[in-house]
């Protein structure tokens, strides 16, 4: 992942497959690739215990952040990951994003990277432009404020 650019992908789930089995992977090989990162959560509705805890403590705050291990956790647990906005940030810089809407869709972006193909299986590639609001804007400022209350 060395070329800094935006790409964006849909992954293409099967109506056997859990979506959070296909995200478990991806955060998983993420998680090795960077190991000092932390996953900076804007939005989830999930069932299950940690999920739903997740949900109701951002229910009342902007965002909060998790270490991959927690995220991985979550997306084991019984229960359901309803919608979802994840950014894998790494030293104040976001690398990428997973959005999960209405429990079905599945999107990521590669906000600074080219997305490893390989350990997203069955997608198909978007146009990274239609993630580009300015939600995704000011995130950057909620990134470095996270890391200042850390460090």
């Amino acid at each position: 992942m060395n070329n800094l650019q935006k790409s964006a992908f849909t992954l293409v789930i099967q109506p056997e497959e859990k979506l959070e089995n296909r995200v478990y992977f991806i955060v998983d090989d993420l998680a090795k690739t960077y190991p000092e990162s932390q996953w900076l959560i804007t939005e989830i509705d999930a069932t299950g215990l940690l999920g739903n805890s997740l949900t109701s403590i951002l229910n009342n705050q902007e965002n909060i952040t998790i270490s991959s291990s927690d995220f991985l956790q979550i997306l084991q647990e019984e229960g359901q990951i309803i919608d979802l906005e994840a950014t894998l940030v790494k030293n104040t810089q976001e690398i990428i994003t997973v959005f999960i809407r209405d429990g079905y869709s599945v999107d990521i972006l590669g906000v600074t990277e080219l997305l490893p193909v390989h350990i997203l299986n069955d997608c198909i590639e978007v146009d990274p432009n239609l993630f580009d609001t300015q939600k995704t804007e000011t995130s950057q400022s909620k990134i470095n404020l996270v890391y200042q209350k850390i460090a």
